[in-house]
């Protein structure tokens, strides 16, 4: 069996942003519309990772989706018929890219309106309004409650977006994204949206909507010798910045928080080498399986970074996760491996279930590209993550008043769980 660190191509992430839309193109033809169809149609149902398709009739999305293809006037409009029917597999991973589509997981672009939105108590809430832009200068706040957008109710509005989503692993990770795509339309269009604070008169601004670049950064924080990491994507990279801070705040450490809360995945390997700094070497992770049901692919964690020096100091030092719902894939891995072990106590919300792998990018006769689940993973007692997720050990969600006030529930029940000392790390 050939060991995870020879096989690092295969990656996992959750694309939770829009890929950048690219110009429509309209040099199409039915002949080549269908050239493209047939290549994503018998790619999938050659190379995916479930021979049976998750139960769908596969022959029966071809007659469905194939005229319509045929039809289509640009190449925006055959790639949403694409994504219409790759949707139906219910998958994070498996999704298709237009000619022109920048697909950067690691720092994607996004139409933005420089605000937020999330499900809180049941209610579209303003959870963020970036400093300094022409949001906050509406006068909206965190915590606002969103009323309308184009003089639909704010309800009927994320109902007619979340109708038009699909392709998610889990209803969860699909409410979340509709949600964290609300505004999407062209760059340079404007969006009107009222919105109300409590005891306040509703209030409304026209916001236009510009690009905005999403940053991955590590975060990193020592609080009251406990030291607190976030970081957004699993690779070589982030997680070498977070072993050089692992070093860096080693001696007197009471404690450890990783915040993985909006981590989307990445390379797997890359989760690898983090847990390999708190689990033994040789722990079996889970397994990757190929369609044939036979295991393709070991994850085991392996001897810890050399540069981590007197590394005991870390690997025994009482450790916290936070989690939401869009910790996604190779953070699951990560989790998971961790919970398991009981090596960490998890805080916050059960995780996205979006764990498959992709193995490589397929390009298509026009140039798109087609990514899909060529391999399936299962822990090392044999549970799935897809499509099921990670429970927290301590269940706290978002609330309105947390919003508002600016208040970071899960971290304070964190540092309160690691200044006691309420949990013993294993040995």
């Amino acid at each position: 069996m050939r060991r995870f660190v020879s096989f690092a191509l295969i990656i996992h992430f959750v694309f939770a942003f829009s890929p950048v839309p690219a110009q429509p193109r309209n040099d199409v033809s039915p002949e080549k519309n269908l050239a493209v169809f047939d290549e994503v149609w018998e790619t999938v149902q050659e190379r995916y990772y479930d021979a049976k398709l998750r139960g769908i009739d596969w022959a029966a999305q071809r007659d469905d989706f194939r005229e319509k293809s045929a039809a289509a006037q640009n190449s925006t409009e055959l790639y949403r018929v694409l994504r219409e029917m790759l949707g139906n597999l219910k998958d994070s991973h498996t999704r298709v890219f237009a000619p022109g589509e920048d697909a950067n997981w690691i720092t994607p672009r996004v139409v933005s309106i420089n605000l937020a939105v999330r499900e809180v108590e049941n209610q579209l809430i303003i959870t963020k309004v970036e400093k300094n832009t022409a949001a906050e200068k509406t006068g909206v706040r965190p915590g606002d409650l969103l009323k309308s957008v184009d003089g639909v109710a704010a309800t009927d509005f994320f109902d007619k977006r979340l109708a038009e989503t699909s392709g998610a692993s889990t209803p969860a990770i699909n409410r979340l994204q509709t949600a964290a795509k609300l505004f999407e339309g062209e760059v340079g269009s404007s969006v009107r949206i009222c919105w109300q604070r409590e005891r306040a008169k509703e209030r409304c601004a026209n916001l236009l909507r510009e690009w905005r670049t999403v940053k991955s950064d590590v975060r990193i924080k020592k609080e009251n010798g406990i030291l607190i990491i976030g970081f957004d994507v699993f690779t070589l990279e982030t997680v070498s910045r977070v072993l050089g801070a692992l070093r860096q705040h080693r001696d007197n450490l009471r404690g450890i928080i990783l915040d993985l809360r909006a981590n989307r995945g990445g390379v797997t390997e890359a989760s690898v080498d983090l847990a390999s700094v708190f689990l033994p070497e040789k722990t079996t992770i889970g397994n990757f399986y190929d369609r044939a049901g036979r295991i393709a692919q070991e994850a085991e964690t392996r001897q810890s970074p050399i540069f981590i020096v007197n590394s005991e100091k870390v690997t025994k030092t009482p450790l916290v996760i936070l989690t939401g719902t869009a910790t996604a894939s190779a953070a699951e891995i990560f989790v998971a491996a961790l919970k398991n072990a009981s090596r960490a106590r998890v805080i916050g919300a059960q995780t996205c279930g979006c764990v498959l792998a992709v193995r490589r990018q397929h390009t298509l006769p026009d140039g798109g590209k087609l990514e899909i689940s060529e391999l399936d993973f299962r822990l090392a007692n044999g549970d799935r993550l897809e499509g099921v997720g990670i429970a927290p050990d301590e269940t706290l969600n978002l609330t309105r008043g947390d919003v508002r006030a600016g208040r970071d529930a899960a971290l304070e029940k964190a540092l309160e769980s690691l200044q006691r000392n309420r949990f013993n790390a294993a040995d």
